[in-house]
């Protein structure tokens, strides 16, 4: 090694063992900025591969024909209307299914599990089949295997249910399933009532078409058919035929694309949503070591000020005098990006852990983002580096004999210094002291309150995220539960009159105290300039019944007719009390329903 090289590295290490408490502490704060960063950061890349190659596995589908609510249509013909479109070479396959609603009882001997369940019947395991499912644990039963069916995964994880076992459906029907799984459109359950991460109330169950047919009672019946479309077709043009080939038979449904599945939207948009709050939060992290790099080396700076003067006053350039402190700043970068990437490594693997456990999917990919990497230790070396730089230019630009002064003449002069030192502050000198070495290094204490007020940002962003989300579930549980928190929502499987005997029975029932009906359908509403807005519109008595949503604002004097919308929905839509909006929802016709505008 140079001689010169040599003393350097000397320097250095000195130097090091001298700040070793602030370097080090410096370098952990901005090993977890950089951790943050890179570490979670790698994650949108890895959920975005994941989900691409998960979605592709199981031949998500493009377009979704879903019947109207209560009405069926005879096997075959959903299949037979799409091969009757103009464009019917562009679907690559179409397969049928049934999907109704009813009820699992799956209690155990410790605990009761009565929750509302979705029956699928497809063609599962067949190659090629549209929407299939992977079996994460056990098998898919046999098509033969009568009362056989796969359980969705999450809702037994939920409940610690093993991978084999037995439960109960709506009628008394006993089924055994054989497997945990999970179909592309259930990677994120919502859910009846459009609750999120709802997988502990609802249970997801897939069967082959026949056996689903049998527990339904609806044998050689469908409702719902999926669509996958060759490569470059004009999804939106096959859109608009299906609908215009269902308008002619008067058949009632909705065509919705791949877009609009909860699932696919809401995984692909957290990604962003999250990435945001990353680099939020490793930004202030590495804004708060930057400005406590800035700091610790003014302070060394400050203190190598009359070493810096005399080596000057020798003769030695000046450029040689400033690379001793920019090595603390070095040091403080190398430190921390290194620990930085342990950081990032170690953050990402848990959050993967967290995220196969949360969305169980067929394959979930990780690869190394180097990309991701190099920012992260372009942050994590430029800011103590330029944080050195400032405080090093100031010592080296002075006359040798200014840098070799002593005491507080060391300090330099500013307005406010000045000004400081001819203030007088009654008190003792004692009491005096915080005030004059406010005004006498008025830098110093404003870079220690913002790194300091940078930690503590970041600190109160994260609780008050956290603290935000949990105030906004408990005013939707007290909005919920008002009236009476002990009430039982019950979804019956089909329109039925208002004075049916179900009804009767129910409201007959020992237990019951009261009981009121209500119609829920499935609606968008929109209006002009913005998007539309799915919801579900329920129509009830406003006056008498149990529970009725909190009214904020209505018009002067109330309305003959009208909508009470959710304060979310309207605020969406840019609309307030007395506008008018387009709702699109089903209407009963002789055919069966029609989705209509009002």
């Amino acid at each position: 090694m140079p001689r010169r090289h040599s003393m350097w590295w000397r320097w250095s290490r000195r130097d090091l063992r001298n700040h070793w408490v602030a370097v080090l502490t410096i370098g952990a704060v901005i090993a977890i900025g950089i951790g943050v960063y890179a570490g979670l950061g790698s994650t949108a890349e890895w959920r975005r591969l994941s989900n691409d190659a998960s979605f592709a596995e199981l031949d998500m589908h493009d377009l979704r024909v879903e019947l109207s609510p209560g009405t069926f249509a005879d096997e075959g013909s959903l299949r037979e209307l799409a091969s009757s479109i103009p464009d019917a070479a562009a679907i690559e396959a179409a397969d049928e299914r049934l999907v109704v609603d009813t009820q699992v009882d799956a209690s155990t001997s410790t605990e009761v599990i009565l929750v509302s369940a979705r029956l699928i019947g497809a063609d599962f395991g067949r190659a090629g089949v549209v929407d299939d499912v992977w079996i994460a644990e056990g098998v898919m039963p046999d098509e033969s295997a009568l009362a056989s069916v796969a359980l969705e995964k999450k809702f037994a994880d939920y409940y610690s249910l093993p991978v084999r076992g037995e439960f109960l459906v709506t009628g008394g029907t006993e089924l055994a399933y054989t497997g945990l799984g999970v179909a592309p459109e259930d990677f994120y359950v919502v859910g009846p009532q459009g609750s999120i991460l709802a997988q502990a109330d609802l249970a997801i169950v897939y069967a082959h078409l026949p056996v689903a047919q049998e527990i339904a009672g609806r044998n050689g019946e469908v409702n719902d058919l999926v669509i996958t479309l060759v490569d470059g077709a004009d999804r939106d043009a096959i859109e608009a035929q299906l609908d215009v080939a269902l308008g002619e038979r008067g058949v009632g449904a909705i065509v919705t694309t791949r877009d609009e599945a909860d699932a696919y939207r809401i995984l692909y948009e957290d990604i962003e949503n999250d990435q945001q709050i990353w680099n939020l939060l490793s930004l202030l992290v590495l804004g708060a070591a930057a400005l406590a790099a800035f700091n610790l080396i003014s302070r060394i700076v400050e203190a190598q000020r009359r070493e810096i003067g005399i080596g000057m006053a020798l003769g030695v350039p000046r450029r040689l005098l400033a690379i001793r402190p920019i090595l603390i700043g070095l040091q403080v970068g190398i430190i921390g990006t290194l620990a930085g990437i342990g950081v990032g490594v170690f953050l990402g693997s848990l959050l993967r852990g967290l995220m196969e456990s949360l969305i169980p999917m067929p394959q979930w990919q990780s690869p190394f983002q180097v990309d991701v990497y190099l920012r992260g230790v372009l942050l994590g070396v430029l800011p103590p580096l330029a944080a050195a730089v400032i405080p090093v230019w100031r010592a080296v630009r002075v006359e040798p004999i200014e840098a070799i002064r002593t005491g507080h003449l060391a300090a330099g002069s500013t307005t406010l210094k000045s000004w400081g030192r001819r203030v007088r502050v009654p008190g003792r000198s004692l009491d005096q002291m915080p005030l004059r070495n406010l005004l006498r290094a008025p830098r110093r204490t404003v870079l220690t309150a913002l790194g300091v007020g940078a930690a503590i940002t970041a600190l109160v962003a994260v609780l008050a995220m956290l603290d935000s989300f949990s105030a906004a579930i408990d005013r939707g549980a007290d909005e919920v539960t008002r009236g009476d928190p002990e009430r039982v929502t019950v979804l019956l499987d089909t329109f039925y009159p208002a004075g049916a005997a179900v009804i009767a029975e129910i409201d007959a029932t020992p237990e019951v105290g009261r009981a009121d009906t209500s119609l829920r359908l499935p609606a968008t509403v929109t209006t002009e300039g913005h998007d539309e807005i799915e919801l579900i519109l329920e129509a009830l008595d406003l006056d008498d019944a149990l529970w009725t949503p909190r009214v904020v604002a209505e018009a002067p004097g109330g309305a003959a007719s009208g909508l009470v919308l959710a304060q979310k929905a309207a605020r969406d839509l840019g609309v307030d009390v007395g506008d008018t909006v387009t709702l699109t929802h089903p209407a009963r016709t002789p055919f069966g329903f029609a989705m209509q505008d009002s």
